[in-house]
């Protein structure tokens, strides 16, 4: 489901912080590229698993930097827009494995670094989506929410990691015009070629321009405090990959 809660300007500290955590975690230059943040992103995960049959399990919030475990992950989340939405506005959400099919680098020297941006920046190749949607329509979304399967072009796979730790961004977009007839038509193809995604070049090519984004860092198997759960571990450090 994607629901837009509340429209308005997102205050300048907010947007600030926002625009830092992704720098410090290198997802700006390794991923969406620089952009001014408009709206927030609030995601909730539930755990289908956890709970007794015709129950719903544990829900967990996604803050930037969170760790989360593969298991907890597995269904499509609820996503909840805060921001420069207009009832005009068409809207492209993606979620993006920066660091497939490898973890993120812990160290590097400064040389081998510039290098491997060099090397990406030509290939335009390292990322997986796991999840586009397009032309989500703000007026819909605004009055009573709206099922994400709907507009779907990549449907939803869940994150799995196969070593280490992952970077994960959830990218909001702001469409220059609707997109699905074309997208639409790509989407078997995309869908195949999901583990080999240009995300920039995609959101150029396509006039999507990020207006908010938060990541969460996934690995294979940890325990997760659940939301409303207080523990010195909930927010664990985010490892270093400058």
């Amino acid at each position: 489901m994607i629901r837009i809660k509340q429209t308005g300007s997102m205050k300048s500290e907010v947007a600030e912080a926002a625009l830092g955590q992704l720098s410090e975690s290198r997802l700006i230059n390794d991923a969406i590229g620089t952009f001014e943040p408009r709206a927030q992103l609030e995601v909730l995960f539930n755990d289908s698993m956890g709970g007794m049959e015709g129950q719903l399990g544990a829900t967990y919030a996604i803050q930037s930097g969170k760790l989360m475990s593969a298991t907890h992950v597995k269904e499509p989340p609820l996503v909840d827009v805060i921001g420069e939405v207009g009832p005009s506005d068409y809207l492209a959400l993606l979620l993006i494995d920066v660091d497939w099919p490898r973890p993120a680098t812990t160290r590097v020297e400064a040389g081998q670094r510039e290098m491997e941006e060099a090397a990406r920046q030509a290939a335009h190749s390292d990322d997986k989506v796991n999840w586009l949607l397009v032309d989500i329509p703000g007026a819909i979304a605004t009055i009573e929410g709206i099922p994400a399967k709907d507009y779907e072009v990549i449907p939803y796979e869940p994150p799995e990691p196969k070593a280490g730790v992952h970077r994960l961004v959830f990218v909001l977009c702001k469409q220059g015009q609707q997109a699905t007839g074309l997208l639409r038509d790509e989407g078997s193809r995309l869908t195949l070629a999901r583990d080999k995604f240009p995300t920039r070049r995609f959101l150029r090519e396509h006039d999507m321009q990020p207006i908010g984004a938060v990541y969460f860092l996934c690995q294979s198997s940890i325990a997760v405090p659940t939301v409303g759960q207080v523990s010195s571990s909930a927010q664990p450090p985010v490892p270093s990959v400058s």
